[in-house]
């Protein structure tokens, strides 16, 4: 299950950095799994992903430069290339 959640989150932030932003409180749905999620864009080209899964309460902490994600996904370390496409 992980592995197609962490893709959706990729791609829903996959965009060029600007300034320091915290962008409103995201909210989606993928494969029947309700997430939240805030995303922090630095202009250092960071892009920093906080949120839960709405039903089991899993927690993620994600961090995205130069293309590549890393963080914590229910207590577990991961990290993978970041998708190309965007969801809008």
């Amino acid at each position: 299950m992980i592995k197609f959640a962490l893709p959706a989150l990729a791609l829903v932030v996959a965009a060029p950095a600007v300034a320091q932003t915290q962008v409103a409180p995201l909210s989606f749905e993928r494969d029947g799994i309700r997430y939240e999620a805030n995303v922090i864009t630095a202009d250092n080209g960071v892009t920093r992903i906080t949120g839960k899964e709405l039903g089991s309460g899993r927690t993620f902490d994600l961090k995205l430069v130069n293309g590549k994600v890393s963080g914590r996904y229910d207590h577990t370390d991961v990290r993978y290339d970041a998708p190309t496409a965007r969801i809008d």
